[in-house]
């Protein structure tokens, strides 16, 4: 789960966004908690104009970690 996490954020840092959010989805799928990966999918979604998968990814980092101010600003 680690390994795809920081390799869709270097995905991300090239501007590769459709491989950072395959990475990002794949971390999630091994690790359903990773509220990185959540964090760092919904940026993409963002960026990506994908507002409605954006939120939803929002929404659950909110519910795994209340106090996250990145969460809660998204």
């Amino acid at each position: 789960s680690l390994h795809h996490e920081h390799r869709a954020y270097a995905f991300c840092n090239l501007a590769l966004y459709d491989e950072a959010v395959r990475d990002y989805s794949k971390a999630l799928d091994l690790n359903r908690k990773n509220l990185n990966a959540y964090l760092g999918r919904a940026d993409i979604y963002l960026q990506k104009e994908n507002p409605r998968d954006a939120a939803a990814d929002y929404r659950t980092a909110l519910s795994l970690d209340p106090a996250s101010v990145v969460a809660q600003d998204g």
